[in-house]
């Protein structure tokens, strides 16, 4: 008897737990019926779990009940979820949600929300209005309107009170925040100036006052509790913003010596055009001893002037031929001395080392590169970064080569260092690709291009014919494109040399690549030429005065300044002209202001 009660409570626990509908047990006699008790019923999905006792029939009774009411709000709200822009259904909401969303509402919201179920307007009002129009006569229902409307008048006369009273809270919640903000960022400027700051908070506070640190724009006072949680994280940018004027510090006082030794630079040049052809940078100058002592070693509170780097001017001549040589035996590094084959042309072709005379047979010791071959049309070399092709003297003076090499980890002398070394940041290289292509190019103008320079190219004026980029206009007339040696090895670098030109010409069984331009068709080019603006090499010499381009130096204070202030300055000079634009007659000379790139004009044409 008493295992088989035993049995049925453990079991109806058991289910009771796990939710499940116990079945109700046959009874095997009086005593056994008296003696147990009627297992409750399992509760429902999310609602509160009832003990089992003696009462637990009005327990489930008034579960059933409440589960009743809330599956009765559940299904008024569901229709409503998920259903978004329908504010007719807004009158099903349960009546606390309503509450909670119309404090968040504006007067207009409210409004709308009328227009939207005739359940928010005021029915009581409306049905007593139009009971009182309908009793009345129609000359006296003007009347009442205007007499209801002067029972609203007190209403709209302390309408501006209430508005402006709206106003001033805001702006007093609103100055609340701002002083309590400012007492925090007073306090935190507080604890920073006791760890010695000072010096770098003047660059952190913006020009509203406030301090620019983190946790600085907060409202909550600031506590010891709460500054040494954050006090790692704001001295962190303390001491980044510290290091930070520090180099701009240093770096202003590198600028400032720099650019009288700039001065200088230019002083020496205008008076030295014929030695300094292809001068270093001031930049390159500047690194340089004696001025590197001066400019980095010098103490940062003593003040120098021209007159410190004038007392050196004498050292420029030796440095820059030795920079010209250093650069001059970088490059002639930079030519391969075996042959290779290009790829990119699809041919092998000799190197220049070989062209001088070296044997077939390999040898133990290179011979070294003679430096004439850097005038030889086909040595060229090349940017790593704009992709140029720059021959011998554009090599010397190129913008990209001139850069400021920056290191990963730098120092702080690194950082606000603003001089940069030729090739330091190693963007130059020999051009294997183009020295390929100009080699083709000048074996097909008849020339060797083991001995021919550039120079030599640009005086015969000769033209060719890209025989590949033949086009046809609408009326059937062939469109040739016409070019120099230069704008060639440029087009073939650019357009054919890849693998898919390359695919692109094997497939169409083409052989012929380039073709002369000769006869009729070569002084047609030289006219479309001088159409174009382009009137052959001489336009891109440009020439300038050299008495135009002097810099004086002034006796009475000691300053360097141009002697030409007010007239023409380093302006070309036009071909065949014997003065320049400021009628100097140029008998101080002329000079050429940098070295042309490779692609120059005369510009392609097409015929």
């Amino acid at each position: 008897m008493s295992t088989s009660t035993s049995s049925t409570r453990r079991t109806s626990s058991r289910l009771q737990r796990k939710g499940v509908k116990s079945q109700q047990q046959p009874a095997e006699s009086d005593s056994d019926t008296t003696g147990s008790t009627v297992a409750p019923k399992p509760p429902r999905k999310k609602q509160k779990a009832s003990k089992p006792n003696v009462d637990a029939t009005k327990d489930n009774a008034s579960a059933t009940v409440s589960a009743a009411e809330t599956a009765k709000q559940k299904a008024a709200w569901a229709k409503v979820r998920g259903r978004r822009g329908q504010l007719k259904l807004v009158v099903e909401m349960p009546f606390d949600i309503l509450l909670e969303i119309f404090q968040y509402l504006q007067p207009a919201d409210l409004l709308c929300l009328t227009k939207a179920n005739g359940t928010f307007y005021l029915k009581s009002e409306y049905e007593r209005h139009m009971k009182a129009l309908s009793r009345k006569a129609d000359t006296s229902r003007y009347g009442y309107v205007a007499e209801e409307k002067k029972k609203l008048s007190p209403r709209y006369d302390r309408l501006y009170e209430f508005r402006t009273w709206e106003s001033q809270q805001s702006r007093l919640k609103r100055d609340d925040i701002e002083t309590r903000r400012g007492n925090r960022s007073d306090a935190i400027k507080e604890k920073l100036k006791e760890l010695g700051y000072d010096d770098v908070l003047p660059s952190l506070i913006s020009w509203g006052g406030s301090l620019c640190v983190p946790h600085a724009k907060g409202v909550k006072p600031l506590t010891e509790r709460e500054w040494e949680r954050i006090k790692p994280e704001v001295t962190g940018v303390l001491d980044k913003r510290r290091m930070e004027n520090r180099v701009n510090q240093r770096r202003s006082l590198l600028q400032e010596r720099t650019s009288l030794l700039m001065m200088v630079y230019k002083y020496y040049i205008s008076h030295n055009r014929s030695v300094a052809i292809i001068p270093p940078s001031h930049s390159e100058v500047a690194k340089t001893e004696p001025f590197r002592t001066l400019i980095y070693d010098t103490p940062s509170d003593k003040k120098l002037t021209e007159a410190d780097f004038l007392a050196h001017i004498d050292e420029l001549p030796q440095i820059f031929k030795s920079w010209l040589e250093r650069t001059t035996n970088f490059l002639l590094g930079l030519i391969p001395q075996e042959p290779e084959t290009s790829k990119s042309a699809g041919k092998a072709k000799k190197t220049t080392a070989k062209a001088k005379g070296k044997g077939k047979g390999k040898e133990k010791e290179t011979a070294p590169v003679d430096a004439a071959i850097l005038d030889l049309a086909t040595t060229l070399f090349g940017c790593n970064s704009c992709k140029a092709i720059l021959p011998y003297h554009q090599a010397l003076c190129h913008g990209c080569f001139s850069r400021k090499s920056t290191p990963k980890n730098p120092t702080l002398d690194e950082s606000a260092d603003p001089n940069g070394v030729w090739n330091g940041t190693g963007l130059a290289k020999y051009h294997q690709v183009a020295s390929d292509c100009a080699s083709e190019i000048i074996t097909i103008l008849g020339k060797n291009p083991e001995t021919v320079t550039g120079e030599e190219l640009d005086e015969a004026r000769q033209r060719l014919e890209c025989v590949r980029c033949l086009g046809r206009t609408p009326a059937g007339r062939p469109k040739r494109l016409i070019m120099d040696w230069r704008n060639a090895v440029v087009h073939e670098v650019l357009r054919h040399t890849s693998e898919e030109a390359q695919a692109e010409q094997k497939h169409s069984g083409s052989t012929k690549e380039w073709e002369i331009v000769e006869g009729k068709r070569l002084t047609a080019t030289y006219k479309r030429e001088v159409t174009l603006e382009a009137p052959g090499k001489e336009s891109w010499r440009s020439v300038f005065c050299v008495e135009c381009g002097l810099w004086e130096l002034d006796d009475k204070n000691g300053e360097i300044k141009r002697a030409n202030q007010w007239g023409w300055t380093e302006r070309a000079i036009p071909p065949g002209e014997s003065t320049c634009a400021s009628n100097h007659d140029m008998s101080m000379g002329t000079y050429q202001a940098g070295h042309p790139s490779f692609r120059l004009i005369p510009y392609t044409v097409i015929l």
